[in-house]
């Protein structure tokens, strides 16, 4: 009973933000990166080592991306001023939090840009299922009412071996386009809050409804490979170097 409530209260609000803001159709983010604390504490072994990873991301406040995003498509991205930063400290956590990758969305196809191990390529590949579940949970973000999705994807770890991940998500129904960090969707709203990483949470620090320097263009890369293709790639070279030792 409690889910259909939570339903009904969604469609609700967002029926009203769409007879209040027919205009809102394109919408451009800036979000910050943190460290999860909470979750770090857990996965490390002591006070010691807690506090070398979180020196080793010094200047994470420092990196911001960027989502360009409308009703069928979006594009997020390492934000220009930190992707030309030739600072090691920065490239390093640029690395950790891996924000080198530019995530391209068109209805249900998603395609990645990345070095994939010194060569530059496009992975192309329909959009990744978050199996979400959205609570009663709710907080303002940016001025807009927000509810919590939990979901998770499957994925592999170094061994090859499958992988669960959960991830999260705060959304904002009264901005109905399906978008966030990443490669995120699949939810009744703007994403103004994940975590895709256990480790690290995206956060929304600007929103622009309607910009009026807004474009998205299609990222572009010498070679164009589909997930399955990138995914023996990656598994070759991980069996190599445990090969080697």
């Amino acid at each position: 009973m409690k889910i259909y409530k939570v339903f009904f209260l969604l469609l609700v609000s967002t029926f009203i933000a769409l007879g209040q803001n027919k205009v809102n159709q394109n919408v451009e983010v800036t979000y910050g990166v943190k460290i999860n604390e909470e979750v770090l504490k857990e996965k490390t072994s002591n006070k010691v080592r807690f506090q070398q990873i979180k020196n080793s991301l010094y200047g994470i406040e420092e990196v911001e991306f960027q989502l360009m995003a409308d009703k069928t498509s979006s594009l997020f991205k390492l934000k220009e001023q930190m992707s030309s930063d030739n600072d090691n400290n920065s490239q390093r956590v640029i690395t950790a939090v891996r924000g080198n990758a530019i995530y391209y969305t068109r209805d249900s196809i998603l395609i990645r840009k990345k070095d994939v191990f010194g060569e530059e390529m496009l992975i192309q590949d329909i959009k990744k299922e978050y199996n979400w579940e959205i609570s009663k949970e709710q907080k303002i973000i940016l001025g807009h009412m927000c509810y919590k999705a939990t979901g998770y994807y499957n994925s592999y770890d170094k061994n090859g071996e499958d992988l669960k991940v959960d991830v999260y998500a705060w959304f904002a129904p009264g901005m109905p386009i399906s978008a966030g960090p990443t490669d995120l969707n699949g939810l009744p709203g703007l994403i103004l809050e994940a975590s895709v990483n256990p480790r690290f949470v995206y956060y929304a620090k600007n929103l622009n409804l309607n910009p009026t320097d807004f474009e998205i263009v299609k990222p572009r890369a010498p070679k164009t490979i589909n997930e399955q293709e990138y995914e023996v790639i990656v598994k070759d070279v991980l069996e190599t170097i445990r090969e080697r030792g």
